[in-house]
């Protein structure tokens, strides 16, 4: 499930996601599809894949999906503050009401 998020929202944001976070010339704001109901899908979705794979191959050991899991959700917390900075700052008009109605990751939660 997982896997499919990632990948599903990879496609949906075409070319303006990168591992660097970086502004292109022509950058456009994704608010459709997966993107219209949470600013993040891609790190939902690499999230649920890790809790996933970590589930099936714990091997009883448990706790190894939290010290896997919440280290990475802490840095994602840390790229996506970087990144919604950012895109206030080109988007902002248009940015803010998104941030309005959409969660930050997921969805109806948070």
């Amino acid at each position: 499930m997982g896997g499919i998020l990632l990948l599903s929202s990879r496609i949906q944001i075409e070319r303006f996601g990168s591992l660097k976070v970086v502004l292109e010339d022509d950058h456009k704001l994704i608010t459709d599809g997966l993107y219209h109901y949470i600013r993040n899908p891609m790190y939902l979705g690499f999230l649920t894949f890790f809790f996933g794979f970590l589930f099936l191959f714990s091997f009883g050991g448990f706790i190894s999906i939290p010290i896997v899991l919440i280290p990475l959700f802490l840095t994602f917390q840390q790229r996506i503050r970087i990144e919604e900075k950012l895109l206030i700052s080109l988007f902002g008009d248009e940015y803010i009401p998104y941030i309005k109605r959409t969660k930050r990751l997921i969805p109806f939660i948070y």
